[in-house]
């Protein structure tokens, strides 16, 4: 009997064992702040991992609920990299960049802060944000804010649900990918948008710069086509899609290379075919304009011959 019921627990150990090992074991929430602003080696932890090196930041499946001022605080020139879905909570301000970085991957990330969702609070004139891949959500009073440094969206996805602000800074440019959001962009010098996505609204104009608004190639769900700002008239609302664009990278080469070099090889292409076409040519033209020209001159030299025979017969 006991040997039974022995063999029965193995039984029902091995077919249950695949069942625990298939759920994949979630990661903890970290409590307290990620700080790498003076980072100086590879670092590794739940979610993450520094590559000194390269100072490059990779996000895979980063949980940080905090009751801290900040989420994770990343130092000056970083990329950061997103891998999976990653989650950052904090009192203040939940994603701190001081200087430059650049964002990308296929992943996600989602901020949630109880001021400012994606922080840029100082850096020189010179420093640029950009999010080049990869999708964000920020839930936050104030989305983004740049103080001094450039911020950019050239990729991916952006959606802010904020009540102040969704976006505002020194300098804000929206040059591709989407954006989302239920509250204004704010620009201290310039806002610039060109060819992106955008689902914009709020209880006041979503779009305000106080030196300088760029707007193009923008498509209104309507047909009307945004070529600069006075196309816009201070709407809360702002839908669009980005209108189709003449191509600007090379076809040969790819995006590294711009698609003038593209015309250029082309253009040296036709012209030595010309020359393959036309040198033969002209060079035969100029065969039968020599033999023409030797004929005439034998024809005259025998006519001159003659000429002289007969006048020495008369004679």
């Amino acid at each position: 009997m006991k040997r039974r019921i022995l063999s029965l627990f193995f039984v029902l150990t091995l077919l249950l064992a695949p069942l625990f090992a298939a759920r994949p074991a979630r990661a903890e929430a970290a409590g307290e702040t990620l700080d790498l602003l003076n980072v100086r080696q590879n670092q590794r932890g739940e979610g993450y991992e520094w590559a000194n090196r390269t100072d490059t930041l990779t996000l895979r499946g980063l949980r940080i609920e905090t009751d801290d001022r900040y989420g994770i605080r990343i130092k000056d020139g970083a990329t950061v990299v997103l891998e999976g879905d990653n989650y950052i909570k904090a009192s203040y301000a939940a994603l701190d960049i001081e200087g430059s970085a650049t964002f990308t991957g296929t992943g996600s990330l989602t901020l949630v802060a109880g001021e400012i969702g994606f922080l840029n609070p100082a850096g020189a004139k010179n420093h640029r944000v950009n999010l080049t891949g990869g999708a964000y959500r920020i839930t936050a009073p104030r989305g983004i804010v740049s103080e001094r440094a450039e911020w950019s969206l050239t990729g991916g996805s952006l959606t802010v649900d904020a009540t102040e602000s969704a976006i505002e800074g020194r300098s804000v440019k929206i040059l591709g990918g989407s954006l989302t959001a239920n509250a204004p962009l704010r620009a201290s010098n310039d806002l610039k948008i060109s060819y992106a996505a955008l689902e914009l609204s709020a209880s006041s104009p979503v779009l305000v710069s106080e030196k300088s608004l760029s707007l193009s190639g923008l498509l209104t769900k309507d047909g009307k086509t945004i070529s600069s700002a006075a196309d816009y008239a201070g709407e809360n609302v702002l839908s669009a899609v980005p209108a189709k664009r003449g191509r600007t990278t090379s076809l040969l080469f790819g995006a590294a290379v711009p698609i003038y070099v593209d015309y250029l090889i082309f253009g040296a292409a036709a012209l030595t075919v010309a020359a393959i076409i036309a040198v033969p040519r002209m060079r035969k033209k100029k065969s039968l304009q020599a033999a023409r020209e030797r004929y005439a001159a034998e024809q005259a030299a025998k006519e001159q011959k003659q000429k002289k025979e007969e006048n020495g017969r008369d004679r």
